[in-house]
């Protein structure tokens, strides 16, 4: 099977996200969750946020990286997968500018804009766990 140029891009493009979601939340496990939590606590603690939002967001943070991240990587259940990796982005987004940490939030909106491709051009996705699954590009 030969791919278009579009077709290609987007497989590499949806596989470069995936790892990347994938291995922020297999980073976070192995320097330990717990670490990770604190950090966050002593990050946002001069935001209005309470601590124990905060500590909740922080805990389902991890495994909801590592699931975006295989159903990306994969392209299992893409649009799903795209659209609540996108509402995470903002809700980190959310956060970051409540801290006022603005070269983050710039970097949050190169992943904003990766996620927009890929939802947008779903259709060039021809190499995926969906496609091999019957499902339309298009639902």
């Amino acid at each position: 099977m030969r791919l278009r140029d579009a077709q290609l891009a987007y497989l590499l493009l949806r596989i470069y996200v995936g790892v990347n979601l994938l291995m922020h939340g297999v980073a976070r496990l192995l320097s330990g969750s717990g670490a990770f939590v604190e950090g966050m606590v002593r990050a946002f603690a001069p935001t209005p946020l309470p601590e124990p939002l905060i500590r909740a967001f922080g805990v389902v943070l991890t495994p909801l990286e590592l699931l975006l991240g295989a159903l990306v990587l994969l392209g299992a259940w893409l649009r799903p997968a795209l659209v609540s990796a996108m509402l995470l982005m903002t809700a980190l987004t959310f956060g970051t500018c409540l801290r006022q940490d603005w070269t983050t939030v710039g970097i949050q909106l190169v992943y904003a804009l990766a996620y927009f491709v890929l939802l947008v051009r779903r259709s060039d996705d021809v190499f995926s766990v969906d496609r091999l699954r019957g499902s339309p590009a298009a639902d």
